[in-house]
């Protein structure tokens, strides 16, 4: 059931990275570039700030369909781009961990954090291993029946708090007709066991577009699926980055 639920999560969340590839021009060729790229993604406080708050172990999980496909697509890590050859001169030749590793890197760089590419590439190097699992204990792609129990992250969603989610949705138009995410906001109702119940209380609109949940909708989820609202008050040109980039190749 925790499986499914999370393959469901990351089929519908691709849509929202699609609409920015029409604002971005080239693509990024090492990781420091790739960060300016994922600033723009990011545009709006209330994404930005969910992204921060996540559990970095389960960053390649949850973003793998979603953001990481985006990247793995539209930056040629999946073909033969500038930033797929720079990744292998830094030891890793697999796309799912050169997208994986961005993620995690972007998420350490917003939250002042040392990038460690270095061990992050180890990591993916000796997956198998102790010296692989070490500090955060990355959830890899095929360790989806591995995830980890989620009772424990309940205290950061406490009934009564506004939450975001991605729900799924059918859109039909002149260019594309399928499976699409939309954002929406929901109020914690209640804990049980390891999940989370919400209810629905606002869906932003997209033309043309069948929702699968509807406004006073109580809903079942994980943690996992839920990104936190930034704090009244709070500003990414403020509080969310660093003054300098990395220095890194």
């Amino acid at each position: 059931m925790k499986t499914a639920l999370i393959l469901l999560l990351c089929l519908f969340c691709y849509a929202p990275y699609t609409s920015a590839q029409n604002k971005l021009r080239g693509q990024p060729a090492t990781l420091n570039e790739t960060f300016v790229y994922l600033d723009k993604i990011f545009a709006d406080d209330t994404s930005l700030y969910g992204f921060m708050t996540m559990p970095e172990y389960y960053l390649p999980l949850h973003y793998h369909m979603s953001l990481g496909q985006y990247m793995r697509t539209t930056w040629g890590l999946a073909s033969n781009s500038r930033l797929k050859r720079w990744f292998i001169t830094m030891g890793v030749d697999n796309p799912d961990d050169m997208s994986s590793i961005v993620l995690v890197s972007y998420h350490r760089y917003l939250n002042h954090q040392p990038i460690d590419l270095e061990g992050q590439v180890r990591m993916r190097q000796n997956p198998g291993t102790e010296a692989g699992r070490t500090d955060s204990t990355m959830h890899f792609i095929y360790d989806f029946k591995e995830l980890p129990p989620q009772q424990p992250l309940l205290a950061q969603y406490p009934v009564g708090d506004t939450i975001m989610i991605y729900t799924a949705a059918e859109t039909q138009t002149k260019m594309y007709a399928g499976p699409v995410s939309l954002r929406a906001f929901a109020v914690v109702r209640a804990h049980n066991n390891d999940a989370l119940l919400f209810e629905i209380t606002h869906i932003e609109n997209q033309p043309n577009t069948t929702t699968a949940r509807n406004v006073g909708d109580l809903v079942e989820g994980y943690p996992c699926e839920c990104f936190h609202m930034p704090p009244r008050g709070w500003s990414s040109n403020r509080n969310g980055y660093l003054p300098q980039r990395l220095n890194s190749p």
